[in-house]
């Protein structure tokens, strides 16, 4: 049999517990929200990412520029897989992806590997447009330009992410880009890359 000491202090700690859990906040973790559609973009299709080398039939659309023997060749167009990378880059960067009404997209300039000797260079110029999709007109527009070095024997699957994940940096940190695209937007203010944060 329990002693009334015991069964008392149990009740206690019950009830303390039960007081507890109605604090605010109480056992709530922080939290990223998904950016305010008002407060975001959306990335365009991967034909809006044109790939200028393939003009003119100088490569084909999935074959990168590179110095050696060996080709390469990806498993996808240079168009889409730049495009892919683009947005898993901005949902990195916090930059919300769900505003149809603001369209990324871009013109793949130059996109060359010098890969004779270790470690490679890859190199990436694109030209970003921003557009406001009802009136098609264009909110911002830039070229960024960004050399990555990766190991020889890197896939070139990651190395083209790596050197896209670069490119996408350098556009987030361009104060105009981020007013362009919080433009008419109360919702992004004091928001950071058009994520809201919850802490409670």
């Amino acid at each position: 049999m329990k002693s009334p000491l015991l069964l008392r202090c149990g009740t206690l700690c019950f009830v303390l517990l039960l007081s507890a859990c109605s604090w605010p906040g109480f056992l709530r973790h922080p939290e990223i929200a998904s950016a305010p559609v008002d407060c975001a973009l959306s990335v365009a299709p991967s034909a809006s990412f044109i790939y200028g080398p393939t003009q003119g039939g100088r490569l084909s659309a999935n074959r990168v520029a590179n110095t050696a023997m060996t080709s390469i060749i990806l498993k996808q167009s240079v168009s889409a897989a730049v495009r892919d990378a683009v947005k898993a880059s901005l949902v990195v960067a916090q930059v919300g992806v769900n505003n149809p009404h603001k369209v990324l997209s871009g013109r793949i300039e130059q996109f060359s590997v010098d890969d004779l000797r270790a470690p490679a260079n890859w190199s990436l110029k694109i030209r970003y447009v921003l557009t406001d999709s009802s009136t098609h007109k264009t909110l911002y527009q830039s070229t960024q330009t960004v050399k990555q070095r990766a190991a020889k024997f890197t896939s070139n699957e990651g190395a083209l992410s790596d050197t896209v994940n670069l490119s996408v940096k350098a556009l987030v940190s361009d104060p105009a880009f981020i007013s362009a695209m919080r433009a008419g937007s109360p919702a992004c203010t004091g928001s950071s890359h058009g994520v809201v944060r919850r802490t409670g």
